[in-house]
């Protein structure tokens, strides 16, 4: 994989990572129970399920088609996964290739592998820097 194409692969992963971010809260808003709808009308989806008011079922629409997203954003970022874990477990096993796993494989933020590593957030920064450089300079 030449390197333009590992850029494209690292940042299609950070997209999705983000999308599936916003997919899940919006589900997790719908599962809560209460939503309001653009038309003011607030509600829970059990109500919903009981009504036959056409807004409440354009709610449920709406409920289905967020866990729908949910699950094809899902099914999208495990196959850009299975294709760049080959070349992470090629990299050579140090913190660099930690970060990078944490980062792309499981989704985690600069401010969570700091936690998770114990170092600043800038430390975790250049050691994903240094991390995809290492990729792109194999050839990987």
């Amino acid at each position: 994989m030449n390197p333009m194409e590992m850029r494209k692969l690292l940042s299609a992963i950070l997209r999705l990572n983000r999308e599936l971010l916003r997919a899940q809260e919006e589900s997790r808003r719908w599962r809560a129970g209460a939503y309001r709808v653009s038309s003011g009308l607030s509600f829970s989806l059990r109500q919903a399920r009981l009504s036959s008011d056409c807004r409440h079922e354009r709610a449920l629409l709406e409920s289905d088609a967020s866990a729908f997203e949910e699950r094809e954003i899902l099914s999208e970022l495990k196959k850009l996964r299975e294709e760049l874990t080959p070349h992470l477990q090629a990299l050579p096993p140090t913190l660099e290739r930690s970060a990078l796993r944490y980062r792309y494989l499981e989704g985690m933020s600069c401010e969570q592998i700091a936690r998770q590593l114990h170092y600043s957030r800038a430390h975790v920064y250049r050691m994903l820097q240094a991390g995809e450089k290492a990729l792109e300079e194999k050839g990987i």
